[in-house]
């Protein structure tokens, strides 16, 4: 049975009632949000920390099971497309490294480039994923901020600037903007609080179910393989990669929790970004069986989705948690490969 929860479930975040907007709270309080630069809606708000704003919602609980899922969302705002985004997904995609739990999605309808992230959560894993969703939602306004002015620079682009309703532009801009280097960074400096730990051999016996052919030394990575069954491809089928890795820093937050989900097709740059917008907007609108704390981009030519938890955001449990919510993603695309490969010949024949 599935189910959409409605009538007298549907409570102001500000009462913490499910746990969906228990984890808008919970954000609006760690980011020490001042009320006065927020415009309210019943699951959410959207407020300005800056020139950009972000908004951060809950959906109605979904029953399904003899459980109910909440999903939690944060976007926000950086570039516009000013007609260009033929052009400048391309470019964005070229330019853009070194992603951690955002991923970039283009709207034609307002004609604006965003950074999106959602979790799901339900009674037995709202705590570990709910503190991971804050500090997403805090680290996506910070590259929202940092990318808006990079990509304005490098591409001459047009930053998605704008302004409360009532109180206009802020004068001043949150702490929060400076977390990064304040915060994060720093609690990235010492080794992966992942590496070394227990939890490997749980990962390993999760994992060992789903994938093919898993490795692990059951300290610091894990990697996974599902087949894809491409019908255009005869004797061993292509190959989807799962990589879970402790050992490598992040260039700019130092140490963490790198997962990856590599793809076996070569694409060019103006296909692979192309693909890579369709996915992460599936993701965003279509997709709610795992969690969106990443982004789907290019790495040597070869689509992979990617996602960096920082060292700040270690909770035992949370490994495992988000490495099946990869796996349940390489299920998922094994249903829309057909639309990589399209872009694949595509990208073939126009080469």
């Amino acid at each position: 049975m599935v189910g959409k929860l409605g009538g007298s479930a549907r409570q102001t975040w500000q009462s913490k009632a499910d746990p969906g907007i228990a984890a808008v709270a919970q954000f609006f309080e760690t980011m020490k949000i001042e009320p006065e630069w927020i415009v309210s809606e019943p699951r959410g708000f959207t407020w300005w920390s800056g020139e950009f704003k972000q908004r951060v919602w809950a959906d109605d609980g979904v029953y399904q099971h003899a459980d109910t899922t909440y999903r939690v969302h944060a976007e926000s705002d950086f570039l516009l497309g000013r007609g260009k985004c033929h052009t400048l997904s391309a470019a964005m995609f070229g330019a853009i490294d070194h992603e951690t739990m955002s991923g970039v999605v283009y709207s034609p309808e307002d004609d604006k480039y965003r950074l999106c992230c959602s979790a799901l959560l339900d009674m037995d894993h709202s705590q570990p994923i709910a503190h991971i969703f804050v500090a997403a939602a805090c680290l996506q306004i910070i590259e929202a901020n940092n990318l808006a002015h990079h990509l304005a620079r490098s591409l001459n682009a047009v930053p998605a600037v704008s302004e409360h309703p009532q109180r206009g532009m802020r004068p001043q801009i949150h702490p929060m903007l400076n977390a990064a280097a304040q915060f994060f960074k720093p609690m990235g400096a010492p080794p992966s609080r992942w590496e070394g730990g227990p939890e490997w051999e749980d990962l390993y016996f999760h994992i060992e179910r789903l994938a093919h052919n898993t490795q692990s030394d059951k300290h610091s990575f894990l990697e996974g393989e599902f087949p894809i069954p491409d019908k255009n491809y005869t004797g061993h089928k292509p190959i989807m990669k799962l990589e879970v890795d402790a050992r490598h820093p992040h260039p700019d937050l130092g140490y963490g929790l790198h997962i990856v989900l590599r793809l076996p097709y070569e694409l060019d740059l103006r296909h692979g970004a192309e693909v890579a917008l369709q996915l992460n907007s599936l993701e965003r609108t279509e997709w709610r069986r795992s969690q969106f704390m990443g982004s789907w981009g290019l790495e040597e030519g070869k689509l992979e989705f990617t996602s960096f938890v920082p060292n700040t955001c270690y909770i035992p449990g949370l490994m495992s948690l988000l490495a099946v919510s990869m796996c349940i993603r390489a299920e998922w695309l094994q249903d829309h490969y057909q639309m990589v490969t399209a872009h694949t010949a595509q990208a073939s024949q126009t080469g």
